[in-house]
């Protein structure tokens, strides 16, 4: 990536040129002049220049004078401005990108003013300061557009680092159980496949339990893993949920009318880099995810997932998400377009945990239906001991040395109803099981649709094609998809759960313990307090 990113879109820069077409010589003179060395500070002449150009602007677009295509009023950014400046004196003005520049004025302790202009002389007044101190020791820096490539590359480093430290580096051949072993957790190596499966299977899990038991260190452990494989080109968005959540500006940002530039979140600048490495894994973790109503902040996310189709060609179509009305006149920073709408890109994984107290809200079921959901309640506070936390038949339920997490968890395509054909082809027992697990809850109305059908399917599937113990391996993630998939929906007093739980129990086989083992705790949770949920 160039350093110097401050380059306008093709957009603005075609918006200039018909703007020099269609003024005289002595206009254009005039402009530019009151911009170069004009009186006054530069912000008074920054905000004079983009005023003088948006009212030219206006002229030009009510009079037809731009292409056809476009919809709005363009606009002048500020880093057009800033690029003017710096081509006529990169000794006395700046480039400017306005995220790294806030980020270093708020690291030294610098109040950042809210108009682009103020921000532009506050930003050439720090750069002017480093320009001296640094001629003062002789460093290698010659004008001002090497303090802006040094600033940039400062909060950029990861991306200019052509080889990782031996310390950030996945070591040859070792596995993501024996990276997590390396960071002193412990988690049984079929839970850390589960997972991997899961997020192969869906873009979107749901990690649930008593607090404390790692789930939030496993997502970002098996983040990490993928990260330091890939050599730091796959990204992680670690994002606190908080209870004040009601929409999904939290996650994807939100137009500030004043300031005149889009506010971004951590989750929407890893939306719009991911398409630029498409091929390798981005992961959204959302800690306390149910500490704030899901559906108010997620539910563009989701929505936006489960649109997917594939068309009979293999491409992807999917409905995209409006971020803003303001089509080109929406910033990220001063300095960068955001899109009015974008697509959920393919390569975008997202995971949430989740703790069930007074302090939070419950899942509604078409969420759950959209997820995986994994729980962690099993505590083993002697080391000794750790091996047994192994649950017989998950032998072989590990990945094989030769598969790579960062193709598995690639671009991701939804599943349809082929996984389900394919397995009843390749597994007729398993596919059995669910169609009797399906029977035995329709009486009741709790029966699923095909949506989890496919993914049962699809989980099954990846299990037999990634698992060192392929064939054998399939009850036991038979076990773990009903557990995962099915049960979580199961939430109500003893008159609505007692019998549909009974007749479910007798539809699955013996080796379905853990699935089993759930519905029996739930069964006595109902004879104690009358009330029963899978979360608890």
């Amino acid at each position: 990536m160039n350093p110097c990113h401050s380059l306008p879109s093709f957009a603005q820069r075609d918006d200039f040129a018909v703007y020099l077409e269609n003024i005289s010589g002595d206009e254009h003179m005039r402009i530019m002049v009151g911009l170069f060395e004009g009186v006054g500070a530069p912000s008074a002449r920054l905000d004079k220049f983009r005023k003088s150009i948006n009212s030219a602007y206006a002229h030009l677009y009510d009079e037809g004078k731009f292409h056809s295509g476009k919809k709005t009023r363009p606009r002048l950014e500020q880093c057009f401005a800033g690029i003017l400046l710096t081509s006529y004196g990169p000794d006395s003005y700046i480039l400017y990108r306005y995220t790294e520049y806030k980020k270093t004025a708020e690291w030294i302790g610098l109040t950042v003013p809210s108009t682009p202009e103020q921000c532009y002389t506050l930003f050439l007044d720090m750069a002017m300061y480093i320009l001296d101190r640094a001629r003062e020791g002789n460093w290698p820096v010659r004008d001002l557009v090497d303090v802006h490539n040094m600033i940039y590359m400062l909060w950029r480093y990861d991306e200019f680092k052509d080889l990782l430290t031996e310390d950030e580096r996945v070591a040859a051949g070792e596995s993501v159980y024996t990276f997590i072993r390396k960071h002193h957790f412990i988690f049984p190596d079929w839970l850390v496949t589960d997972y991997v499966l899961s997020l192969a299977t869906k873009p979107f899990v749901i990690l649930s339990g008593i607090s404390g038991t790692g789930k939030t260190k496993l997502g970002q452990l098996v983040a990490e893993y993928v990260v330091r494989a890939t050599g730091g080109r796959a990204k992680t968005a670690f994002v606190s949920v908080r209870p004040d959540w009601t929409d999904n500006s939290y996650l994807l940002g939100w137009y500030n009318a004043i300031a005149e530039r889009y506010e971004t979140t951590a989750v929407l600048d890893l939306i719009l880099e991911a398409p630029g490495e498409p091929e390798v894994p981005h992961f959204i973790i959302l800690d306390e995810m149910n500490i704030a109503k899901v559906e108010h902040y997620f539910s563009d996310f989701l929505s936006a997932a489960e649109s997917r189709l594939i068309d009979v060609d293999g491409k992807v179509h999917q409905e995209s998400i409006r971020l803003h009305n303001q089509e080109n006149e929406g910033e990220w920073g001063p300095d960068l377009s955001v899109p009015s709408e974008i697509v959920l890109p393919l390569n975008v994984y997202a995971t949430g945990t989740v703790n069930v107290d007074e302090s939070t809200y419950m899942f509604s079921p078409k969420v759950l239906d959209r997820a995986n959901v994994i729980e962690f309640n099993d505590v083993c506070l002697d080391p000794d001991l750790y091996r047994q936390m192994e649950i017989p038949g998950s032998e072989g339920f590990v990945l094989r040395p030769d598969v790579d997490l960062a193709e598995i968890l690639g671009p991701h395509k939804p599943v349809s109803t082929k996984k389900l054909v394919e397995m009843k082809e390749v597994m007729p027992e398993q596919h059995r099981l669910l169609l009797a697990v399906h029977d035995a809850l329709r009486p009741y109305d709790m029966h699923f649709g095909y949506r989890v059908a496919n993914e049962i399917a699809a989980y099954m599937l990846n299990a037999r094609e990634f698992c060192e113990g392929g064939d054998d391996v399939l009850p036991f993630a038979f076990d773990i998809q009903v557990m995962q998939k099915i049960l979580p929906k199961l939430h109500g007093n003893a008159a609505q759960l007692l019998e549909p739980m009974e007749t479910l129990n007798g539809a699955l086989p013996d080796w379905c313990s853990m699935s089993r083992a759930i519905l029996a705790r739930m069964k006595m949770r109902l004879e104690q307090v009358g009330f029963a949920s899978f979360m608890e």
